[in-house]
């Protein structure tokens, strides 16, 4: 065989090689992108990615081969996974704009919270009615931003919607949190919106509202404030040491340690608590025994256990988680009805 023949068979297995390697590449970055799992860990070549890479190429001959060139360094980079990463995340918007373009008018529902990374982050979703009539909503992606000013926060939606296409004379609706830099009738998002679309109705997050109607309820009950605050109380002493969360278990005679055992409250999803007072309510004579051994042992907790179990010894804290979550349970199933995509203000008045 000529000596040219062999570079141009070599040159076509190499390629074949990377073109089987480049496509694991994808799809491993499609799968973890899709389950939401983390990529990297401490270094470049460990985490997820990596570890899902070289499992794979047990099963694949031409991928077990490119890993073990030098060439690999380079398309297993953070930079290539990140472009990879934006390159499928382009191809979604690009695979859903045709269909909120198709049913012309549309809504924006926008919030922004603060990551892990203490960065600012705006969520930007459209809500729109297909031709059959059914209510879809989309998420177009998150947006940094430096500034949660109403102006700053305008300015991130006006641009977003104007370079995926979407005119401002076809939106419809506007629907934000009640915080003041979205819903502020005058320096908030909404009315900076209304003034440049008049048919832009704002609408209060219907779960919002009723998370704060909550809040607000509760807070001026003593009451029931107190019976929340001390199922918070007794999460925290659990999930502070596996040891108590074993004996716990023990005597609780639980064989999955996950079902209704007692968790802190979380301080603002205030319709998401039926779990925690579920956990001390089915558990509570496991919890009367737990308490009454760590009241009396030398751990640092022993005072607040102590003085815990007393409260669960009195009738009227019994009678005031049942009453609590007869209150969540109602709230939680309509916090999950309004969260729906086909919820809408036609439906609720």
């Amino acid at each position: 065989m000529p000596i040219s023949n062999k570079f141009v068979s070599a040159t076509v297995k190499q390629q074949e090689e990377a073109r089987t390697a480049l496509k694991a590449i994808f799809t491993t970055i499609m799968y973890l992108g899709k389950q939401g799992l983390a990529f990297r860990g401490t270094e470049s070549d460990t985490g997820n990615f990596m570890s899902l890479l070289k499992l794979r190429a047990n099963d694949i001959d031409n991928l077990k081969t490119w890993l073990d060139s030098s060439r690999s360094k380079t398309y297993t980079s953070a930079e290539i996974q990140n472009s990879i990463l934006e390159s499928v995340a382009h191809s979604v918007l690009r695979s859903i704009l045709p269909i909120i373009q198709s049913a012309k008018f549309f809504s924006v529902i926008v919030d922004e919270t603060t990551d892990i990374s203490v960065q600012e982050q705006v969520s930007l979703s459209v809500r729109v009615v297909s031709d059959s009539l059914e209510v879809r909503e989309y998420f177009l992606g998150l947006y940094n931003t430096a500034s949660t000013t109403g102006e700053s926060l305008t300015a991130i939606l006006l641009d977003t919607l104007q370079r995926f296409n979407l005119p401002l004379d076809n939106l419809r609706g506007q629907c934000y949190d009640g915080a003041s830099n979205m819903s502020g009738k005058f320096r908030g998002v909404q009315s900076r919106v209304l003034s440049l679309q008049p048919k832009a109705i704002f609408v209060h997050c219907f779960n919002h509202s009723l998370n704060l109607a909550l809040q607000d309820t509760i807070s001026r009950n003593a009451f029931f404030r107190d019976v929340l605050s001390y199922v918070h109380e007794i999460g925290i002493i659990l999930k502070g040491s596996p040891s108590r969360v074993a004996k716990y278990n023990e005597l609780a005679g639980k064989n999955d340690p996950a079902i209704l055992r007692p968790h802190p409250l979380c301080p603002t999803r205030w319709t998401v608590r039926v779990r925690s007072i579920d956990g001390v309510i089915f558990g509570y004579a496991a919890l009367l025994e737990l308490l009454e051994e760590l009241s009396e042992s030398g751990d640092q907790i022993a005072s607040k256990a102590g003085g815990l179990r007393g409260q669960l010894e009195k009738g009227e804290f019994y009678l005031g988680l049942v009453m609590a979550r007869s209150l969540f349970s109602a709230a939680e199933s309509l916090s999950k009805i309004l969260q729906s995509p086909t919820a809408s203000v036609f439906r609720w008045h």
